[in-house]
């Protein structure tokens, strides 16, 4: 089971990450299907490069042909496999630059173009009703405060605080853009609402206008168009890695793909260039034409390893079958475990990316082998992409094309990355010499850095305008103590508004030199600001757009395939928790011998009808609380089913019928070992017919009860896909 995306070495230097952002169907559910490692292609390689190979390296080509014949192989065999086709793709076409700089020459000479997005936003406000003072932290107090307070119908003193405050920009395909700016600047709040996370609610209203290739959010499903990659790791710990990205993989692409077929749009692209004449000279690569390239992709398109793919670009390839695990049960790293969570979403073929904090436990060589190997993905294949990172490196700064930077809610500057310092510089501010420009651009967003940063004659600026104010906000001023002196009720919000922005910590006031709305009126004059005013007077034209770009279908899997997959998942997580089974087991014996024992061998008489009825109350009592160990294991997942729900992975029921019919095989066996042990030590009436009664109103108290536990706890069931049309 090979892939085009996955013929190649995903080093720095190269650009081996096709497979991650998909256009490739999975062959089955959650597990990974069948291995097709086709000889014929590792023939072509062997042959072509069997002058510049040494004999230990043709010994393995050799070897792979003959392993390949096996196909049901471990995921690590799978992976070592792969790996020798990759060098030997990668070898292949050394001069061109490997594999994947060769297909984007040839898609480009072919003018061959991917499903591409263009995000637009325009007077993106996001508001909410933030507590005052000290009512806001999370203390026992303040809960307990709260639930009083919504006992008696009390309104709790809240103020209006907009997070986001009127954003406007247009993010390109094709084009990386890096998201910086220092905490609670609103980076991830402007992520998830362009991702569709955040939506209009009691507490959050957002305005402004979001459009994808021109659709409003209501003609396409947001969350599976975007792959947003959260700042927490939530994952199960006890599945492997790799069963991680499989039915993260199956679940958001399905069995059919994404319906773009590669080959046969550069196949369609050549024979067109064929009828019209046009002769195209391809360049030399080590003698592989395009026809070759072709048959390449035929082999290896659409065979569903580019979860492989994403392994090795995000560099955890060796802890493939390593639990992921977390606090309690020893697994991956912290960094490694970050990996996962982003190469989650990534295996889902989605147009457009947005990576919040991912950074978190990373060195600084994997963080630019990571954003060097996305960014030229990016480039070669037309991905939308903004990447939010913390204080990066100037070598992993340089990396990107564009670079939006956030203050207290407003977007200062969103332009190219070699005008942010100009930019600054302009207003006055002047970087140190040892200081870099990333972490200049960080201090110069806050009112602190701009007092440590900013140039002597800026600092002589404002203070002669502290002194004489211009006359635009002296006329402020005057407007302002007009309507104070006209609406009492609005001056005293105003007070209560400026008490607790000072107490949340949104100062917007003297504690700046530079207000950042001076700072955006200054961006839109700028030339990185003309030029985004430009592209957001032209709106992009929906006929123009590829019918790929956008999806449409709520979900990738049919209703009956998406509860497949999410049964045979938790019947595998079931079956791995061992203790838990074996407890339950036991449990079920030692009260099963206790019960029978207290109520040995009872007489069929009148006098034993009452010990009758309690020992049928004890059993279905005892049936009933022993579902209580799925409490604590549908809250540990309970994370991990919000993000899929979010990311609309497959229906809302479906987690819920399947959580509870993993548990009906468990329920049943303890049902029987309960029933056969009471019922005849107690001395039941000795009839199959009654006796079958019996263990299946056991069985019945205990689905019934572990239904109830587990989705009560769940509590979210009902909820749909917020973007659904």
């Amino acid at each position: 089971m090979a892939d085009y995306k996955d013929a190649f070495v995903s080093e720095p230097g190269t650009l081996g990450v096709e497979g991650v952002f998909g256009i490739v169907p999975p062959q089955g559910a959650f597990s990974i299907s069948e291995n097709d490692f086709r000889a014929p292609s590792l023939a072509h390689f062997a042959n072509r490069r069997m002058s510049k190979m040494s004999v230990d390296e043709v010994d393995l080509l050799e070897a792979a042909e003959e392993e390949v014949k096996h196909r049901r192989l471990r995921p690590l065999k799978e992976l070592e496999l792969l790996d020798t086709k990759i060098q030997a793709a990668d070898k292949a076409l050394a001069e061109s630059g490997g594999f994947m700089r060769a297909l984007g020459a040839t898609l480009r000479r072919y003018n061959v173009s991917m499903p591409a997005v263009t995000v637009e936003y325009r007077n993106l406000t996001v508001r909410t009703d933030a507590l005052m003072g000290s009512a806001g932290l999370p203390t026992v107090g303040n809960s307990l405060l709260s639930f009083m307070k919504g006992l008696v119908c009390m309104k709790q003193k809240t103020v209006d605080h907009a997070i986001l405050d009127k954003l406007s920009g247009v993010i390109r395909p094709g084009r990386p853009t890096l998201l910086l700016g220092p905490p609670a600047s609103g980076k991830s709040t402007l992520l998830k609402v362009l991702a569709g996370r955040y939506r209009n609610g009691n507490n959050l209203r957002i305005t402004g206008e979001l459009l994808y290739n021109g659709c409003t959010q209501n003609e396409f499903v947001v969350e599976r168009t975007a792959a947003y990659v959260d700042q927490h790791d939530n994952h199960i710990p006890i599945l492997s890695v790799i069963e991680t990205l499989e039915f993260a993989h199956t679940c958001q692409l399905g069995t059919h793909g994404d319906g773009f077929n590669l080959p046969a749009e550069l196949r369609k692209a050549a024979r067109d260039a064929r009828e019209r004449g046009n002769q195209i000279e391809p360049p030399k690569t080590d003698g592989m034409t395009d026809e070759d390239m072709l048959k390449l992709l035929d082999e290896t398109f659409g065979s569903g390893v580019n979860t492989l793919g994403a392994m090795r670009v995000m560099g955890i390839s060796h802890c493939a079958n390593t639990p992921v695990g977390d606090a309690m049960l020893r697994g991956v790293s912290g960094g490694e475990r970050k990996r996962v969570t982003t190469a989650e979403m990534l295996v889902g073929a989605r147009r457009v990316l947005l990576l919040d904090e991912i950074s978190t436990g990373l060195d600084s060589a994997t963080l630019y082998s990571i954003s060097d190997v996305l960014c030229n993905a990016c480039r070669l294949f037309n991905v939308t992409m903004v990447v939010s990172l913390l204080q990066p490196a100037p070598e992993v700064y340089n990396l990107f094309d564009d670079v939006i930077l956030m203050s207290a809610g407003h977007v200062t500057f969103h332009g190219p990355v070699g005008q942010a310092l100009p930019f600054y510089e302009s207003l006055g501010f002047v970087r140190p010499p040892r200081k870099d420009v990333p972490s200049f651009l960080q201090e110069v967003a806050t009112a602190s850095g701009q007092h440590e940063l900013a140039g002597s004659a800026l600092k002589a600026r404002m203070r002669k305008e502290s002194q004489s104010p211009p006359p635009q906000q002296q006329q402020q001023k005057e407007q302002q103590e007009q309507e104070q002196q006209q609406q009492p009720q609005q001056q005293e919000q105003r007070q209560q508004r400026g008490e607790s922005e000072e107490e949340l910590g949104c100062s917007t006031g003297s504690n700046w030199l530079l207000s950042p709305d001076r700072v955006v009126e200054a961006y839109w004059s700028s030339d990185a600001g003309r030029e985004m005013t430009a592209l957001l007077s032209k709106r992009f034209d929906k006929a123009t757009g590829n019918r790929y770009a956008l999806v449409r279908r709520r979900y990738a899997l049919t209703a009956l395939e998406a509860l497949v997959v999410v049964v045979r998942r938790q019947m595998l997580l079931v079956l791995r928790d061992q203790a838990l089974m074996i407890g339950r087991l036991v449990q079920v014996i030692v009260i099963g011998l206790i019960t029978g024992s207290l109520f040995l061998q009872l007489d069929h008489d009148v006098r034993s009808s009452r010990q009758f009825f309690s020992v049928a109350f004890l059993a279905v009592m005892f049936m009933a609380m022993g579902a209580m160990p799925v409490v604590p294991v549908t809250m540990a997942t309970k994370g991990v089913w919000f993000k899929h729900r979010a990311a609309c992975f497959y229906p809302p029921w479906c987690h819920a019928l399947g959580a509870n019919l993993a548990q009906v095989p468990a329920s049943m066996v303890d049902s029987m070992v309960y029933s056969i042990i009471v019922y005849f030590m107690v001395g039941f009436h000795t009839s199959a017919g009654q006796f079958f009664l019996f263990y299946l109103v056991m069985a019945s108290f205990a689905i019934c009860s572990t239904v109830l536990f587990s989705n009560r706890n769940l509590g979210a069931h009902g909820g749909q896909c917020p973007s659904a049309p």
